[in-house]
Parts: C-alpha cells; sequence; structure tokens
C-alpha cells in the first residue's frame, strides 16, 4: 500500500510535468530549496505544510496531491482568477 509520501511524490511529478513548471521554478514559487523539491519528488520529507505550500502553487486542493480524484466544485471555484458572469434574475 502506498504511503502518504508516495501518493504526493507522484502527484506532485504528473501535476508539475503536466504545467510545465521546472523544480526550480517551482521551488522558489513554494520559497523551499531545489533541493526540498527532490526530496518531496522521491517522497521523502513531505509534510502538511509542503502538500498545502505545492497544492497553492499548482492551484489544485490538496486532496488532490494525495491521490483524491474528485474534489468539491466549490473549492476549485477558489482558484479560479477570471471574474464570474451573473446569471440575469
Amino acid at each position: 500500500m502506498p504511503t502518504i509520501n508516495d501518493l504526493f511524490a507522484d502527484s506532485l511529478h504528473t501535476h508539475m510535468t503536466k504545467r510545465g513548471i521546472t523544480i526550480a521554478a517551482f521551488a522558489e514559487k513554494c520559497n523551499v530549496s531545489e533541493n526540498t523539491v527532490y526530496k518531496w519528488r522521491r517522497g521523502e520529507a513531505s509534510t502538511l505544510d509542503s502538500i498545502a505550500r505545492a497544492a497553492h502553487v499548482l492551484q489544485v486542493h490538496p486532496a488532490a496531491l494525495l491521490g483524491a480524484t474528485r474534489v468539491h466544485a466549490d473549492y476549485n471555484a477558489l482558484w479560479d482568477r477570471r471574474p464570474r458572469k451573473r446569471k440575469a434574475a
């Protein structure tokens, strides 16, 4: 059974690759060293804080970095930066 560190490492790699973000850029945005990001991607030294930082930078729910495939739509709306059009009453 995979550990939380394993799930985080796999998901982090997938999300970073999908977005085309480098380790250097990701480390800078997370305000951590590149070595720390390498550790996270190897499944080492991840904490709740590291998962929260990574989720914020990648604009995903923290549960998505732990293998969750369904996240409540309202949470995803928090990351949507575009102004919303209101429906006419």
